[in-house]
């Protein structure tokens, strides 16, 4: 499901175009964006004149420039691209619909129609688009309510508001006690701390779970089923008894289906460290089993040798149960994904791109097979990169070990491997000269910070190259030797 398709019409095509300027490495003539966008000259001009009033609106420092018919982008490099989307999404019907169900779990047409100040036909055939995107997901809106296994349900709603809710949105809803205790739970299953990214994934599906504990007649025979292999598993085991003790304190009656949503998707979105979800595939199960498969293909590719790393195997594992326990996904820059301009990897051949097509084939347009075949092109990317400072550069990204060692490549390789530059994931106990986010919880941090405003660009990757040239130069290591500029 692309993000754009719950977006006005108007808004959505904007929203396109915008991901063309953010991606380009360069500036665009309007005739090739008119030609990338299949939009007329004058209805071109209206959407740059329409982004740059929200923009002026919303207070956000961003503006589409054009000069002599050459058009670019302007944007903040501390802006959040999650803010450009809140641009769209706050007047969106269909979003506001997600809402509404979500947070009240029925509506008639009648009162949604009066709330959302549309009329009745305009609100079914909203409804009707709607379930036709979350029919990837196995979910539809029927008389009024969520209906669909109730796994699919709270993935659906932590993907849209992961996406879709700003810092302080986050904070607002997640900073609070009791949705921080389920984090610190799963810490002590693990014998092991988890970063602050993993743990406000985790209170954002508990704040998700706490919401729907008290809808009746949920559907939770499919991901039972799922879990009959892992009956066995201990670490299963440990997470379900202590999770139903967890939930004894609530005045609501819980059963184990509960502890089965957490563990799937602790297990499918890298909420657990290297060494646990080692200890969980080691108990064996379908997962395990399809990863023994994966692992000999990219043997017979020549890709890796006996041994494989641990960030690796726990990445293939996160991959696989992924596709095992859920179905579709949101994607916040659909329609560029396939351009390898937008999405730089290094070391990666045309025959890779293949083998992980073969590996995770597009299944009657299931957007997950796409995010799963970039997730294992960045592991190859960095299973490829050539192993061998004064400048420490912390990444502080969602996402995990993979995502960080994908921009861990991509820089080191555009600075050629600069000896003075150490470039590592971030860590709080640490000193950074730089540090490059897709957070929003360094505000206060004393060092220059780039955000990155999606999956990373050829266009980030100079800006963040220049950001390391002007830190060298601070730090009187521009005399040493430097990487090329292009």
């Amino acid at each position: 499901m692309e993000l754009a398709a719950i977006f006005e019409k108007a808004e959505a095509n904007v929203y396109r175009l915008l991901l063309i300027l953010k991606a380009s490495p360069n500036q665009m003539y309007l005739k090739q964006l008119m030609e990338e966008t299949s939009l007329s000259r004058s209805t071109l001009l209206k959407y740059i004149s329409l982004f740059n009033e929200l923009a002026r609106k919303g207070s956000l420092v961003t503006e589409i420039r054009i000069d002599e018919d050459v058009c670019w982008l302007e944007m903040d490099p501390g802006l959040e691209w999650v803010s450009v989307i809140n641009l769209f999404i706050q007047s969106s019907s269909r979003y506001l619909i997600l809402k509404e169900v979500f947070s009240h779990h029925s509506f008639t047409i009648q009162s949604l129609s009066q709330k959302l100040m549309i009329s009745e036909a305009t609100l079914n055939r909203h409804l009707s688009a709607l379930n036709d995107l979350l029919k990837e997901f196995s979910i539809a809106i029927y008389n009024g309510r969520l209906k669909g296994p109730e796994h699919q349900i709270r993935y659906f709603y932590w993907l849209l508001f992961q996406n879709c809710w700003t810092f302080e949105t986050k904070q607002d809803h997640l900073n609070k006690e009791e949705l921080q205790k389920e984090g610190r739970l799963v810490e002590r299953l693990c014998h092991s701390p988890l970063s602050t990214a993993q743990k406000n994934d985790i209170a954002l599906w508990s704040f998700i779970s706490q919401k729907r504990w008290s809808v009746s007649n949920k559907e939770t025979s499919d991901l039972s089923e799922a879990l009959t292999p892992y009956a066995k598993n201990v670490f299963f085991q440990r997470l379900e008894k202590a999770y139903m003790t967890f939930l004894s304190r609530y005045a609501l009656e819980m059963d184990e289906s509960e502890a089965e949503n957490l563990f799937a998707f602790l297990l499918s979105m890298l909420c657990l460290p290297s060494h646990t979800m080692a200890f969980v595939l080691g108990f064996g199960g379908p997962v395990a089993d399809q990863m023994t498969d994966l692992i000999r293909s990219m043997r017979r590719a020549e890709l890796c040798g006996n041994h494989l790393p641990d960030q690796i195997t726990s990445t293939l594992g996160q991959i696989l149960h992924r596709r095992y326990f859920f179905r579709g996904d949101i994607l916040v820059h659909r329609s560029l994904a396939s351009d390898s301009w937008y999405n730089p990897m290094p070391f990666i051949k045309s025959s890779h791109r293949q083998l992980a097509a073969q590996l995770f084939p597009n299944q009657q347009g299931c957007d997950l097979m796409f995010a799963m075949q970039d997730d294992f092109l960045s592991l190859l990317s960095y299973l490829m990169k050539p192993r061998q400072g004064t400048i420490y550069i912390g990444l502080h990204l969602a996402g995990g070990e993979l995502v960080q060692e994908r921009l861990k490549n991509l820089l080191e390789n555009r600075i050629a491997y600069h000896r003075y530059i150490q470039i590592e994931a971030y860590d709080e106990s640490k000193t950074y000269q730089g540090i490059v986010s897709d957070l929003g919880f360094l505000h206060q941090a004393s060092c220059p910070i780039y955000h990155l405003k999606g999956p990373v660009s050829l266009r980030d990757i100079e800006e963040i190259a220049v950001l390391i040239k002007d830190l060298l130069r601070e730090h009187r290591l521009s005399s040493l030797p430097y990487f090329p500029t292009y």
